[in-house]
C-alpha cells in the first residue's frame, strides 16, 4: 500500500519512511509486482547483516491542507526523514 500511495499520503513516523525509501533505492527500476515477489521470496536484504528485509506495518496519512502538503510542517518532515537511519538493503540472486 506505501508503494501505491506515496504521492499522495506519507508515513507518519519519518524512521518508517527512511525505511521504506531505502527499500525503493534497492529495487529502482522494478514493477510492483516483481517488488513483491522478491520480498516474498526474502530475496531483499540488509547489506550489513545479510539479513532479509521484513515488512513492518506502518501508519499512512494523507495530508489534506495546503499548509500540510506543502509549507514548512513538511520541509521538517522531510530534513527528519533524511536524517533517519535506515538499512542499506540490495537484492540477491536467487540460490
Amino acid at each position: 500500500m506505501a508503494e501505491i500511495s506515496r504521492y499522495g499520503a506519507v508515513h507518519w513516523d519519518p524512521a518508517a519512511a527512511a525505511r521504506h525509501d531505502a527499500l525503493r533505492r534497492a529495487m529502482t527500476g522494478l514493477r510492483l509486482s516483481e517488488m513483491s515477489q522478491m520480498v516474498a521470496e526474502g530475496r531483499i536484504v540488509e547489506a550489513a547483516t545479510g539479513r532479509p528485509y521484513e515488512h513492518e506495518a506502518a501508519l499512512m496519512v494523507v495530508p489534506v491542507s495546503p499548509r500540510l502538503r506543502e509549507g514548512p510542517e513538511l520541509v521538517r518532515y522531510r530534513e527528519r526523514v533524511a536524517t533517519s537511519p535506515a538499512p542499506d538493503y540490495r537484492i540477491v540472486e536467487r540460490p
